[in-house]
Formats: structure tokens, C-alpha cells, sequence
């Protein structure tokens, strides 16, 4: 007996060890639930059987059914796991919520969720409420044809539409109040700057009625996604423990949010791909000891701090939003102290207290350079100016070919610094090319693949190469390039003998000195032109554009991306033995190129698309 009590006060003590701590040191008052996919996960192998509620309410959300539990995956955002959901019937509950019998006139939700199908109906959580409704909050729901953010509390429900597909990890949030007499009395917010704000009708508090919480499914909608934390307060939520979460969130999951809301970052010309390191473990259980952004085309990583970060140290980092390639701007470049080049794309820091030297990685894996790695050089400075000399030029970066990524250890800096990217010879290690596109598309009874670069530096050629397996290359055409340019220059060759089946491309980049730079390779269906009586107009297009089928068209399906392959539209096409006409509507799309995608029998055949 006395054993068995010694086991259950030391799993007493084990569990709440780390309740005195909150999300971002917001409070534990009212703290209802708070899921961490790094904390008090439950496994059978990699399915997740229970996640154990990390309030101190004992609100843990379980799945006895194994083909039903979720998988974790670690290191999966930012160095942090996720609880991932397959989109299917994945789902975690708790069966009698975590509202049970009581009322409440607050509800503040926080939820960081990776999705993988934005266009699917990816529910984060619900619960009944009975007659009364319900609380349920979606991370996107097609509602309308309109892609949304969706909440909804009781009858009250905000959204907030996606403008483009261009990113799937997000913080979601929403904050309501059953009185009126505050505006707004229901906010749903999407990082990084996204809100939507209403003002509802009088209405009463939530009456929980201890119905079953659902996390990722509830039967009829499911997460094909991940969830990496949900945190639910039953209390109003001031401004400051708002930014205090949200900072929370940003630093450690890589997220980007606006600076206005960012605790230890405020500089708005810098609030590209922010990121950051911190640690708060007393308080808020954060330890970000490396960190890049998630964004995609990031390419910073900072981390490795000389000495173990103590609470209440910071460092956050974030860019100027220009593109990857050499400043046009000689009188920019400290050419006194031997540096030739600088990237157009600078970064600024803000420290809180003394983070010590860290290690600074960029990633050149999309991008094309080539020459001596020693030839590369960070520089600091503690102003926007680069020209005659800066403060510091940290040579001996280290190189990791497998990677791409170079690596410069002991860097010390100071909160304002501002730093980039040089090179010493910039003819032997020229600044990346970077290609702004690069896309194979079907034209008629050929293929026509096109790029275009933002500068060129020391380029003298581009060639087309073609395989028919994705490993066995040949030449198909050779272009002479611009070799030095500060200009976009957009580049054509056709393929006027394709395969009628898989045709694959690459591209080789050679600069002055022979040395070759490869691309990642593309790929496009090749069907003859008496099998495309589909057609896309009007094209150039402004506000919508059409898709035609003919009489007697298969079943097929369509989807719409960018020249990043992020996709913007999908839809399925049922065989019918009349025409049929799909008119989509265009208006919040970026101006520029889009593939326009015909997915039947296995097979894709694609179609160029122009928004003006």
C-alpha cells in the first residue's frame, strides 16, 4: 500500500509540474485547455492514443480506436512536432468537453495548425452546445465556392476569406464575447495580419452541456493536417496577452506575424520571414533554441548559441523583402575591405538581453551559384548602408555540399545590426542567378519551356535538357545569356518532337568559366492536339476566365497553380454528353502566370493562363 502511495504522489507531482507555466506567460487563470504536441503525447508506435491537457484541467483528448488515432511526427515545424491528421476520419475527443455545465461570456481560441489540402473542410475543434448550437473552428472550409477561415460561437459565425494558396501553415484564432457593448465581440484572426471583426446580436453566455470536444474530425469534416498547439481561454484576453501568446507562437514555430502584435521585433521595413530564438521556460515553457522561418523561400537559420539562453533572452531576425540576387548598387558594396558583391535581400536583428554568438546558415539549395565557398562572407553593419566599409566581415564559412547551405559559427551581434550576404571575388563565386520561373507547358503539337531570371552576373549560357525518364539526359537547346544584368530577362525554347507521354526538363546555367548549375527538373503530359478540344478564355484574362469541354468529355479534374505550384483552384468535371462551360471568378488572384491543369486517367495535360 504504502508503495502504490508513493507512486501515485510522485505521478501527482509529475503532472503538475508544469502548470504554473501558460502560453506565452498569459496566465493560467481560466487557462482551459492547452495542447502541446511536445508534451504529454501518448503513443503506440507513432499513433497518438491520448494528448494530455497541459492546463491543469485534466481536459486530455484520447482515440481507443486505433485506425482512428493520428500519427506524431517530430521535428516537423520548426524543429517542433505536430499531431498530424490524415484528412479521412483521424480524430481525438474528450467526452465531456471542456466547458461540462458552466457558463462563460469569453471564449479566446489559438490554434498553430499546418494543413496540407487547404481546399478540404479542415476542422481544428467543436463542441455541442445542444439546442443552442455549438463552438467549432475550422482552419479552411469551401463555403460558396469561397475558400475560408471559419469560426463560429452559438449563431454567431466569422471568416475570412484566402487570397491565393500560397502558404498552408497559419496561427488561427478567434475571440468572442457574448455582450455587445464592446466592439468587436468576435474576432477571427490568421496570421499574419488577416482579422475579421463583427459586431453580433445581443446574445447569452456559452451553456456547456458536457458534450463530446472534437480535435481534427468530428464524423463529417476531419483535418488533413497537423495541429501543433491549441490553446483555449474562457476569459477576455487584453491586447497584451494577446501579443504575448502570439509572440509565443511566432518564435517557436518559425510563424510570421505582423510586427505590430510581436513582442521583441518591431521593425515593419523588416517583417519578412521573421524569426526568432528566446527562451521563457519559467513562465511559458519556450526554448527556441534555432529557428527559420517557414515561410517558403526562407533561407536563414540562426541558432547554436555559445552559452544555454536564459529567460528573458531574445533574438529575432527579419528581411527586407527584396529579391535573392547581387545589388545593383556598387556604391552599397564595401569594396574597400575587399568584399566585390552583396545580395540585394538584407535581414535586421533585435536582441533582448545578451544571446551571446550564434551560428548563421543561409540556404543557396533554389538557388544557382557557383565558385568558392571561401569566397563568400557575412556582413554586419549597424546601419542600412554597406557602401565603403561595414562593421564586420565574418569570412570562414563552412560549406555542406550535401545541404547547400554555408555556415558561419561565432557571430556576435548586436540588437539593430543589420546583415547579407557578400562575396571577396565575384567573378570566381558570382551572387546566385536567381530564376524567377521556370515552366514547361503543352502549345499545339509542341512543348514550349520558358524562364525568366531577376539579374544575371557572370552568365553565359542556358541549356534546355530533356529526358523521357527523369534520369537519362540529353541536350535539346542551348541559349547564349545575357552574362551581366540587373534586368528580368525571360528566355524561350520549344520542344517541336515530343513524346506522346512523359516529357521531362531541366535546366543547366554555365557561367563564364564552364562551370555548369543544374535546376530542378519539370515535367509535362504530351497529348496529341486532336485530344485538347478543352479550351481556357479569354486569355490574357482580367477579372474570371472560362474552361470549355466539348460533347462526350470524360470525367476529369482541374486544377489551377501558380508557376510555384501552389494551388489556387480545383474542381472536379463529370462526363456528360453536352457541353459544358466553368466560368471562375479571378478577382483576388496576383497578376501573372498560372498552369491550368487537366488531370484525366492518370494522365495531365496543361494549358498556359495569363491574369492581367
Amino acid at each position: 500500500m504504502k508503495n502504490r502511495l508513493f507512486w501515485l504522489m510522485l505521478l501527482s507531482l509529475v503532472s503538475t509540474l508544469g502548470f504554473g507555466q501558460s502560453p506565452g506567460g498569459a496566465g493560467t487563470s481560466n487557462l482551459q485547455l492547452w495542447l502541446k504536441a511536445g508534451s504529454g503525447i501518448t503513443l503506440s508506435g507513432t499513433a497518438v492514443s491520448q494528448w494530455a491537457d497541459q492546463s491543469g484541467n485534466g481536459n486530455d483528448v484520447a482515440q481507443g480506436t486505433a485506425s482512428l488515432q493520428p500519427v506524431y511526427q517530430s521535428s516537423s515545424l520548426n524543429g517542433n512536432p505536430l499531431v498530424y491528421f490524415d484528412g479521412s476520419d483521424d480524430q481525438l475527443i474528450d467526452t465531456d468537453g471542456i466547458f461540462g455545465l458552466n457558463s462563460y461570456g469569453n471564449l479566446n481560441v489559438f490554434v498553430v495548425a499546418k494543413v496540407d489540402n487547404l481546399l478540404n473542410s479542415n476542422l481544428l475543434l467543436e463542441e455541442s452546445l445542444g439546442i443552442n448550437g455549438e463552438v467549432k473552428m475550422y482552419a479552411s472550409w469551401l463555403n460558396m465556392g469561397n475558400l475560408e477561415s471559419y469560426a463560429k460561437v452559438k449563431a454567431q459565425e466569422s471568416d475570412i476569406s484566402y487570397v491565393g494558396l500560397d502558404e498552408n501553415t497559419f496561427i488561427h484564432e478567434f475571440s468572442w464575447k457574448s455582450t455587445v457593448l464592446e466592439f468587436p465581440n468576435f474576432s477571427l484572426y490568421r496570421s499574419p495580419a488577416h482579422v475579421s471583426s463583427k459586431l453580433g446580436t445581443l446574445i447569452s453566455d456559452i451553456d456547456g452541456q458536457n458534450s463530446t470536444l472534437d480535435i481534427g474530425g468530428n464524423g463529417t469534416h476531419f483535418l488533413d493536417g497537423g495541429i501543433a498547439e491549441l490553446i483555449v481561454y474562457t476569459k477576455d484576453i487584453d491586447s497584451n496577452q494577446q501579443k504575448d501568446i502570439r509572440t509565443y507562437l511566432a518564435i517557436k514555430y518559425g510563424v510570421e506575424i505582423d510586427p505590430a502584435n510581436h513582442q521583441y521585433f518591431d521593425h515593419s521595413s523588416y517583417a519578412n520571414d521573421v524569426a526568432g530564438i528566446g527562451r521563457d521556460v519559467s513562465g511559458q515553457a519556450l526554448n527556441q533554441a534555432e529557428s527559420r522561418s517557414i515561410n517558403e523561400g526562407s533561407v536563414v537559420t540562426i541558432g547554436n548559441p555559445s552559452a544555454m539562453l536564459t529567460d528573458g533572452e531574445y533574438l529575432v531576425w527579419g528581411n527586407n523583402g527584396e529579391s535573392l540576387d547581387e545589388n545593383a548598387n556598387y556604391s552599397d558594396v564595401p569594396l574597400a575591405q575587399g568584399v566585390q558583391a552583396r545580395l540585394n535581400k538584407m535581414w535586421r536583428v533585435q536582441e533582448t538581453g545578451d544571446v551571446g554568438t550564434v551560428s548563421v546558415s543561409f540556404d543557396l539549395t533554389n538557388l544557382s551559384s557557383s565558385g568558392n565557398s571561401s569566397d563568400l562572407v557575412l556582413l554586419i553593419n549597424s546601419s542600412e548602408s554597406f557602401g565603403t566599409s561595414v562593421d564586420q566581415v565574418v569570412s570562414s564559412g563552412v560549406w555542406d555540399a550535401g545541404s547547400s547551405t554555408i555556415t558561419f559559427n561565432t557571430v556576435d551581434f548586436n540588437t539593430g545590426d543589420y546583415f547579407t550576404l557578400g562575396s571577396v571575388n565575384k567573378y570566381q563565386t558570382p551572387l546566385p542567378v536567381h530564376l524567377r520561373e521556370f515552366m514547361a507547358f503543352q502549345e499545339g503539337e509542341a512543348i514550349t519551356i520558358e524562364w525568366t531570371t531577376e539579374s544575371e552576373t557572370n552568365t553565359e549560357s542556358f541549356t534546355v535538357e530533356k529526358s523521357l525518364d527523369g534520369i537519362r539526359w540529353r541536350e535539346l537547346a542551348t541559349v547564349e545569356a545575357q552574362g551581366y544584368s540587373r534586368e528580368s530577362h525571360q528566355y524561350e525554347v520549344k520542344d517541336t518532337a515530343p513524346e506522346k507521354n512523359w516529357n521531362y526538363y531541366r535546366l543547366r546555367e554555365t557561367d563564364m568559366d564552364g562551370v555548369p548549375i543544374y535546376t530542378a527538373s519539370i515535367f509535362v503530359f504530351f497529348q496529341p492536339e486532336a485530344l485538347q478540344d478543352w479550351k481556357v478564355f479569354p486569355n490574357p484574362a482580367k477579372s474570371a476566365f472560362s474552361i470549355y469541354f466539348p460533347p462526350g468529355s470524360q470525367a476529369c479534374s482541374i486544377q489551377v497553380r501558380d508557376l510555384a505550384g501552389q494551388l489556387y483552384h480545383t474542381q472536379q468535371v463529370q462526363r456528360a454528353d453536352w457541353e459544358q462551360l466553368f466560368t471562375i471568378d479571378v478577382n483576388q488572384w496576383k497578376k501573372g502566370f498560372y498552369i491550368v491543369e487537366l488531370n484525366i486517367s492518370h494522365q495531365k495535360i496543361c494549358k498556359k493562363l495569363i491574369l492581367e
